[in-house]
C-alpha cells in the first residue's frame, strides 16, 4: 500500500464531527477535544463510502468552589464520567463547486453519563430553592444527539488538503430538566469550520489546524442559552511505513474559549463563560486488507487548565473502513 495511498484513505475519515453530549449548563459543551483534529477529519477528493466507529471515554471533575447549572438545578463538586460509542455514516460525492466537492454525512451517538454530586445541591422543583449537602447520583443511558453535516466542501492542492463545513447539532436526546444526568442537550447548536491539513507524501510529515466558532440555541426548558465559542486544535505528526502500512505518532493540542457569556444563568452562577485546554499524544495505523482500507486510531487529551468547565482526560479509540 503505497504512502499516496494511504493518505488518501485515512483522509476520507472525515466523517468524524464533534460528538454531542453535553451542554455548557454542566459545565461542557458541544464542542469534543479530540474529534477534529487531523488529516483523517478532512474529506477525500474522490467518491467513496465512509463508515467509522469512534468509542469515547471522558472523566472531569470540578471542586465544591465553583457551582454549575444542571438543568433547573445548581451543583458543587461534581464527578462525571461519560462514555460514547459513536456510529458515523459519510458519503464524499463527485459534485463539484467553486474547485471542491462536496461531502455529506450523519453522526449517531449512543451515550452513558455518570453523574455524581458530593458538594451541595440546590434544586427548584416547585420555584422554591431547596439546598442539600450529601452526596446524589444520577446515571442515564441512549440515543445522544444527532449530528447533520448538510454543508461540507472538500479541495485538495497537492499534498494539501482543505475543507469549509457546517456541523448541525440536534436535539434528538433525551432530556429532563429535573435530571442530573441527561443524553441529550435539549437546544440545537450551529458550527461552521475550516480546516487545513499538509502531509507530505515523500516525508510522511503532517501539521494540520482545524478551527470552528458554535453557535447555540436557546435551551427551552429552562430557558438558559450557552455562550458563542470559538476552538481550535492541531496536530503535528510523523507517519512512518511498517507491517506492510503506515503508523503515526504526534501529538495533539486543543484550545476552547467562550466569546460571549451564557445567558438566563442564576444568578448564583454570574458571568458564566468556560474556557480549557490540553494536549496529548496520539498514535494511528493504517494497512490495505484486500481490497479494504482499515485505520484506528488511539489518542488521550488530558485537559491542563480550564476555567467554568469539569476538568479531566478525553480518550479516543477510532476505527474506520472505506469502501
Amino acid at each position: 500500500m503505497s504512502n499516496r495511498h494511504v493518505i488518501a484513505f485515512l483522509t476520507c475519515l472525515s466523517a468524524a464531527l464533534p460528538l454531542a453530549i453535553r451542554a455548557e449548563e454542566r459545565g461542557m459543551g458541544h464542542y469534543m477535544p479530540g474529534m477534529i483534529s487531523s488529516f483523517v477529519d478532512i474529506g477525500p477528493y474522490e467518491e467513496k463510502f465512509i463508515y467509522k466507529n469512534m468509542t469515547l471515554y471522558y472523566g472531569g471533575e470540578a471542586g465544591g468552589s465553583k457551582s454549575f447549572p444542571l438543568g433547573n438545578n445548581i451543583a458543587a463538586g461534581i464527578d462525571a464520567d461519560l462514555y460514547g460509542n459513536i456510529s458515523v455514516l459519510a458519503y464524499q460525492t463527485d459534485w463539484e463547486l467553486l474547485g471542491g466537492r462536496y461531502m455529506a454525512a450523519l453522526v449517531i451517538p449512543y451515550v452513558r453519563a455518570d453523574d455524581e454530586v458530593s458538594g451541595t445541591l440546590t434544586r427548584t422543583p416547585n420555584g422554591i430553592p431547596t439546598t442539600v449537602s450529601r452526596t446524589i447520583s444520577d446515571s442515564c443511558e441512549g440515543l445522544g444527539d444527532i449530528i447533520l453535516a448538510p454543508i461540507n466542501m472538500v479541495w485538495k492542492t497537492g499534498d494539501i488538503s482543505y475543507d469549509a463545513h457546517l456541523y448541525i447539532y440536534a436535539p434528538t436526546g433525551v432530556y429532563d430538566q429535573h435530571d442530573l444526568a441527561n443524553v441529550g442537550m435539549n437546544y440545537w447548536t450551529f458550527e461552521p469550520g475550516v480546516d487545513v491539513s499538509w502531509l507530505s507524501t515523500k516525508i510522511g510529515t503532517e501539521v494540520t489546524v482545524a478551527a470552528s466558532y458554535d453557535i447555540s440555541i436557546e435551551n427551552q426548558d429552562t430557558d438558559y442559552r450557552t455562550g458563542d465559542s470559538i476552538h481550535l486544535e492541531s496536530t503535528v505528526a510523523q507517519h512512518l511505513p511498517l507491517f506492510g502500512g503506515f503508523a503515526g505518532v504526534g501529538v495533539n493540542a486543543f484550545y476552547f474559549q467562550q466569546v460571549t457569556a451564557d445567558t438566563g444563568a442564576p444568578s448564583a452562577i454570574g458571568d458564566f463563560r468556560g474556557m480549557t485546554a490540553g494536549i496529548g499524544p496520539v498514535i494511528s495505523y493504517a494497512i490495505k486488507v484486500g481490497s479494504t482500507d482499515i485505520a484506528v486510531e488511539l489518542k488521550w487529551l488530558p485537559e491542563l487548565d480550564t476555567e467554568n468547565r469539569l476538568q479531566g482526560d478525553y480518550i479516543w479509540l477510532k476505527a474506520g473502513i472505506l469502501f
